[in-house]
């Protein structure tokens, strides 16, 4: 091999490693380079897609993104973008049963065009790149000299810059349930884990989460042909408190102008906040003008705001429990009513649709690294309960899960944080007024993001040789604007660069679909290819 040959390697092709790879692809075709050696890591058989976009699982599992904004191509200009078809151009001509702009598509569909724009993207590459697809999972990533050793089932291969976009790490043996027969440590695909090989039909099903994933679990094990189904599903979680649906489109459109404000000149309030006590005033500023429009007469901006502040106060005071004491169902289908415009907004709406709403101005200005250290720790707390708000399910989601708790299928008295057992093959949730049994724990917690230092990914091990380091307070990787890793010393570590969820807590909004919010893949790419000129 020449020397002048650069070998790039990209650990990951789910969603955040596909736009790099797209992106390398683009600037190798624009630029004057020597001929490159590219390795893809991926282990699941969909790459661009991954477990989460799985194809072959059932068209129930909707995103909490809509139609509109799925785009795997940036749209600027260039001839080739024109060919390139955006999420609703693709589903007019394969499924225009999904091509409704506010529609919340199935993760299937998504993982689908994902699919098929990575095998676009592969196709594309310049001749000048010698590629090579590894379809197993990178184990180690030691360095040796000024090289980086990925090895694996395919043995090792030498690479001169490597981009890590895995997604999810891996929790530490205290965060994760016991390995045992009945315990199913994750849910994607669906078809794959929640298979009634692994969970009998007629069993006693506890759901660990109550998050995205978790109702994901509870509509496929409830959905299911009547002879398939569980017994019963218990669902429990950490804070006991339910994600707030989104707004349909009927209900969105309805309320254009109060989202149009938000976005617009409740972004520029947002935009002068230059601490965390600015942002706060800002969101309880914008929230109370909203319930305002919203039809909360008699001085109402005032009171909405009063009713915002004294809702984000609990928030941020109590870890767990309802705010108000608001019963779990109560709040289901309150916000099932907001969501459809059958009833008037409360704070919860008016917060999380305000954070929804200047969340790229949030990104702008956390980028802009206004906050001192000190303020990262509430700031964090702060986001975890607006994201909780602002990107919850689909309402028809919602909605189905209400059915399954009327038909007594679901059972939310164990939704809050109750004492949970594992004894043999059996799990036992209790609380200080009932208790039961269950034969099956689905473990439906995502692994959070970052790196966990007593976890066992691939990036823990970064972390552990003092490649990466992550921001104090959060196990978010710590990077430049281009992607590229910092190390223990603070120096930039020579060929390593992270994106996407490993990032997540130093770099707000990284876990999303959205190529608008950050423009890591593309400095990544810039920075790649000048390397190969």
């Amino acid at each position: 091999m020449s020397s002048r040959q650069r070998r790039i390697g990209i650990i990951g092709l789910g969603p955040k490693g596909l736009y790099a790879l797209e992106r390398l692809g683009d600037r190798l075709h624009d630029i004057r380079h020597s001929p490159v050696v590219l390795h893809l890591f991926e282990p699941h058989p969909t790459p661009g897609a991954g477990p989460v976009y799985d194809p072959s699982q059932p068209e129930h599992l909707r995103m909490n993104f809509r139609s509109e904004h799925v785009d795997m191509w940036p749209r600027s200009e260039g001839a080739r973008l024109r060919t390139r078809p955006s999420f609703l151009e693709w589903a007019r001509d394969r499924h225009p049963r999904w091509s409704a702009p506010h529609e919340f598509p199935p993760r299937a569909l998504v993982g689908a065009y994902l699919h098929e724009g990575f095998q676009r993207v592969v196709a594309e590459l310049p001749a000048s790149a010698d590629l090579h697809i590894h379809r197993a999972r990178v184990q180690t990533l030691p360095r040796t000299g000024t090289e980086w050793q990925a090895r694996g089932r395919f043995g090792a291969v030498a690479l001169d810059e490597v981009l890590v976009a895995t997604g999810h790490a891996s929790r530490s043996a205290a965060q994760r349930p016991p390995p045992l027969p009945s315990v199913v440590p994750q849910v994607y695909p669906v078809d794959r884990w929640l298979s009634p090989g692994r969970i009998p039909p007629g069993s006693v099903v506890a759901v660990r989460g109550f998050g995205l994933t978790a109702l994901d679990a509870i509509l496929t094990l409830g959905g299911s042909e009547p002879s398939r189904r569980p017994l019963r599903i218990h669902p429990y979680s950490r804070s006991g408190r339910p994600m707030q649906p989104k707004l349909e489109p009927a209900a969105s459109t309805a309320s254009h102008r109060e989202l149009e404000w938000i976005r617009t000149a409740g972004a520029e309030h947002f935009a002068r906040a230059v601490n965390l006590e600015g942002i706060l005033d800002a969101l309880v500023r914008c929230a109370g003008e909203v319930l305002e429009r919203r039809g909360w007469t008699g001085n109402g901006c005032e009171r909405g705001r009063e009713a915002c502040r004294r809702h984000l106060r609990e928030l941020l005071s109590r870890p767990k429990g309802r705010i108000g004491g608001e019963p779990v169902w109560n709040a289901l289908t309150r916000g099932l009513g907001e969501a459809r415009g059958t009833r008037l907004w409360g704070p919860e709406r008016a917060l999380g649709e305000t954070w929804r709403g200047v969340y790229p101005t949030l990104v702008a200005v956390l980028g802009d690294s206004r906050l001192c250290e000190m303020e990262y720790p509430r700031f964090r707390r702060l986001a975890r309960e607006m994201e909780r708000l602002a990107f919850g399910p689909p309402a028809k989601s919602v909605e189905k899960l209400l059915g399954m708790v009327q038909s007594g299928l679901v059972d939310l008295t164990f939704l809050d944080s109750p004492h949970v057992r594992m004894r043999s093959e059996t799990i036992l949730l209790s609380t200080s007024a009932r208790s039961a049994s269950a034969d099956r724990l689905v473990d439906a917690v995502l692994d959070p993001p970052g790196a966990a230092p007593d976890g066992s990914s691939l990036l823990t091990e970064l972390l552990r040789d003092g490649h990466i380091r992550t921001e104090a307070g959060t196990h978010g990787v710590e990077v430049r604007p281009d992607g590229s890793a910092v190390g223990r010393d603070g120096a930039t570590t020579p060929g390593l660069a992270v994106i996407g969820r490993p990032t997540e807590g130093r770099v707000l909004g990284n876990d999303t679909l959205s190529r608008t919010l950050h423009d890591h893949p593309q400095r990544w790419a810039d920075k790649v290819s000048r390397g190969a000129r």
